[in-house]
């Protein structure tokens, strides 16, 4: 059995940096990762407490996507893409595409 654990505190202190972080940037727009259809418990709180937090920053653009969509925008449109908040686990899955897009030793 392997377990991953989403608590919402830290789902909070997360999602806040993010928002806190795309807030300081001149496009102001926050892409969030999320698997909740697949992944029916620990994402779907994740995305339950996301969109709690995002409610505190109305001059944040704010968009979802499934991490494996993700992937293909990164591909496709990497300029429509900003600051991004995603688990550890699709985070990096995403960092090392990205290092792989830019032409970096992954």
């Amino acid at each position: 059995m392997d377990v991953a654990v989403f608590t919402r505190s830290g789902i909070e202190r997360i999602a806040r940096f993010a928002c806190d972080l795309a807030m300081s940037r001149p496009r102001k727009l926050l892409t969030v990762v999320t698997k909740s259809n697949a992944q029916r418990h620990g994402m779907v709180l994740w995305d339950e407490v996301v969109r709690e937090v995002v409610r505190d920053y109305s001059g944040l653009t704010v968009d979802w996507m499934l991490v494996d969509a993700m992937t293909q925008r990164m591909v496709n449109k990497p300029g429509s893409i900003d600051t991004v908040l995603a688990t550890n686990l699709h985070a990096d899955i995403l960092s090392d595409l990205a290092a792989a897009l830019g032409g970096s030793l992954a």
